[in-house]
């Protein structure tokens, strides 16, 4: 097993972001296309987005947009359906971890498309469990703040 990297941007002076190079993106979405073969992107100004209809177990499936700002490593993953649950921003966006934690308690960039979806999955069976039982199925972080910015939390 490889030690998780996260991603320090370019090595060299090239300074388009990492969804424009090739060789680096197809490292990042690697075997993500045999377990979702419906997986779409989409490249709009300034942004890189994956959405797929997402297979949530014993509840309704989701679409899911994974959504990558400029030149981030950091995602933002929103879904559609219910938004009531207490790990999501006020943007509706997932809050799927502490941005606080140190690496290895979080997603981070070289740990792959298919780990977030992954994590994407399990966070939405959470929010569904939560809704029908009222019990969270996980850690929690208390939420004093509404903030993505961990220097805000």
């Amino acid at each position: 097993m490889s030690p998780r990297r996260r991603y320090s941007g370019p090595a060299n002076r090239d300074r388009r972001p990492w969804y424009d190079k090739p060789v680096e993106r197809l490292n990042f979405e690697k075997g993500v296309r045999n377990q979702y073969p419906e997986l779409r992107c989409i490249k709009t100004k300034g942004a890189y987005e994956y959405r797929l209809l997402l297979p949530i177990p014993e509840y309704e499936e989701r679409a899911v947009k994974i959504r990558f700002e400029g030149h981030s490593d950091i995602p933002t993953v929103f879904s559609d359906g219910p938004g009531d649950s207490p790990h999501r921003y006020s943007d509706k966006s997932l809050c799927m971890w502490y941005p606080q934690d140190p690496d290895e308690r979080k997603w981070v960039f070289g740990d792959g498309l298919l780990m977030l979806i992954l994590m994407t999955t399990i966070h939405l069976f959470r929010e569904a469990w939560w809704r029908e039982t009222g019990e969270w199925v996980g850690e929690e972080v208390p939420h004093g703040s509404e903030s993505k910015d961990p220097a805000q939390a």
